[in-house]
C-alpha cells in the first residue's frame, strides 16, 4: 500500500513535526510513504524524514490555490466582487499548471491508495482536491476544530466537500456542522496527535548544564512568528520578577522572523539576563527535562504538541487560552493553569502559583499522567486504522 503526505513546506514547526510522527504510524500500518513538499525552499526538517521515504518537491504556493481568495468575503464589502474574479483566474491557472506538473513528474507519477493534505492549508488541500496526484482515497487533516477553519474562510468547507474525509484534533462546535456533513456525506473523526518525544534519549550532561546555568527556569518552545506571541510570555516574566524580586529566567527555543524584534524588545526593558534566546534546537527533550515550568502564550492553536511534550516530562504548564487546543489538552485547566490570551498579568500570576504551590503542582502532574495516555502512539494508531477502514 502507498500513501502520500502532502505538506506546505518542511520547516521547523509543530505541524511538520507531527507529520514526521504520522510517517511512523503509517509505516506501522503497512504503507510506503512519499512526502510532497509544496514549498521546496522550506526544507529544515527534511533531514529527519526516514531514509526509506521519498521526498518530492513540487512548487505549489498558496496564492495559486483558487480557494485562498475566499477569505476576502469576510474582510470587506468588496470581497464579494473580488473573490469570483480571483477564483476564475486562478482556476484557469490551475487548468494550465496541472498538466505541466504531471508531465514534469511523469517518470515518478504513482497511484496512491491514500493521499493526505496534512498541513491543512489551502494549497495542500487544493493539491489533493484537484488530483495533482492520483489516489484512491483522500483525507483533509485539520490541525484544530472544523469551526475554526470555517471562520477563517468558507472556501475550506468547499474543499472538504471534494475530499470527503476529515481528521480533526477537536470536535468543538461540530454540532453546528452536522447538517453540512450529512448533506455532503463527509466522514469525520477526531484523532489526537501521537506523543513520540518520550522515545528520544535525554543527555543528562546537557540537562545538568542547563540547570546549573539558568536555575529553575521557564521554557517556551515555538517558532518566533506573530502567531506565537512570545512578547506576552516575556512581559509575564518581567512582571513576575519585578513583583517578587526574583530573577527567574525564560528560555525561548526557536527562531523566526520576529526574533530580532523580540531581542530588541528585551534589550529595551533591560531583560537580557532574564530572557535567553536559545535558537533552533533539535534536542528539545533536554530542555523539557531541565525546565521547572512550561509557558505557552499563543493566541490560537489546534493541538499544541509542545504542551504534550511538556506533559511527557512532567513540567507544570501555565498557558494562555488558545482555543481549541489548550482546553482540549489540559481539560479546561485540570492539567495546567489557563489564563486569557495576551494577558501578561494573569499569566504571571499563574506562573507564580506554579513556583510556590507545591501541592497544586503535584495534583497537576498526577492529572497529566492520566491525560497523556490518550496521546500514546499505539492509541492514535488504532484510531487512524479504524478511520482508514471507513474512508469514502
Amino acid at each position: 500500500m502507498r500513501a502520500a503526505l502532502v505538506m506546505d513546506g518542511l520547516r521547523m514547526g509543530g505541524i511538520e513535526r507531527v507529520g514526521l510522527d504520522y510517517i511512523s504510524i503509517l509505516k506501522n500500518l503497512g504503507y510506503d510513504v512519499d512526502i510532497y513538499n509544496l514549498r521546496p525552499k522550506l526544507t529544515e526538517l527534511e533531514k529527519e524524514v526516514p531514509d526509506d521515504c521519498n521526498i518530492l518537491h513540487i512548487n505549489y504556493p498558496r496564492w495559486l490555490a483558487p480557494e485562498r481568495y475566499g477569505a476576502t468575503l469576510k474582510k470587506a464589502w468588496w470581497g464579494k466582487y473580488i473573490y469570483p474574479i480571483a477564483y476564475c483566474v486562478m482556476s484557469c491557472a490551475n487548468m494550465v499548471y496541472l498538466p505541466i506538473i504531471r508531465w514534469k513528474n511523469r517518470r515518478q507519477e504513482k497511484k496512491y491508495d491514500l493521499a493526505i493534505a496534512f498541513s491543512g492549508h489551502v494549497n495542500d488541500l487544493t493539491f489533493i482536491a484537484k488530483s495533482y496526484i492520483k489516489s484512491a482515497k483522500k483525507v483533509a487533516w485539520l490541525h484544530g476544530a472544523l469551526y475554526s477553519y470555517a471562520i477563517i474562510s468558507p472556501s475550506y468547507l468547499q474543499l472538504y466537500k471534494k475530499i470527503k474525509n476529515i481528521v480533526s484534533l477537536s470536535d468543538m462546535c461540530d454540532a453546528n456542522f452536522k447538517e453540512y456533513m450529512e448533506d455532503n456525506e463527509i466522514n469525520k473523526k477526531t484523532i489526537y496527535n501521537p506523543l513520540y518525544i518520550g522515545t528520544r534519549s535525554v543527555d543528562q550532561c546537557v540537562v545538568d548544564e542547563l540547570e546549573k546555568k539558568y536555575g529553575d527556569f521557564c521554557l517556551m518552545v515555538a517558532r518566533m512568528e506573530t502567531d506565537k506571541d512570545q512578547k506576552t510570555a516575556i512581559d509575564a516574566i518581567r512582571l513576575l520578577n519585578n513583583s517578587n524580586r526574583w530573577n527567574k529566567k525564560l528560555l525561548l527555543v526557536g527562531d523566526g522572523s520576529q526574533r530580532a524584534l523580540l531581542e530588541k524588545y528585551v534589550a529595551e526593558h533591560n531583560m537580557e539576563d532574564q530572557i535567553i534566546f536559545a535558537g533552533q534546537r533539535y534536542d528539545v527533550q533536554n530542555f523539557y527535562s531541565a525546565a521547572s515550568i512550561y509557558v505557552h502564550s499563543s493566541p490560537l492553536e489546534g493541538l499544541p504538541t509542545v504542551l504534550l511534550e511538556a506533559m511527557n516530562y512532567e513540567v507544570p504548564i501555565a498557558a494562555t487560552d488558545s482555543v481549541p487546543g489548550v482546553r482540549e489538552i489540559l481539560r479546561d485547566g485540570e492539567g495546567g493553569l489557563i489564563s486569557p490570551i495576551a494577558d501578561a498579568d494573569a499569566l504571571a500570576k499563574n506562573i507564580y502559583k506554579l513556583y510556590t504551590d507545591k501541592e497544586l503542582v503535584f495534583q497537576i502532574i498526577q492529572r497529566q499522567r492520566k491525560r497523556r495516555k490518550a496521546f500514546a502512539p499505539e492509541v492514535v494508531q488504532n484510531h487512524l486504522n479504524e478511520f482508514i477502514q471507513n474512508l469514502r
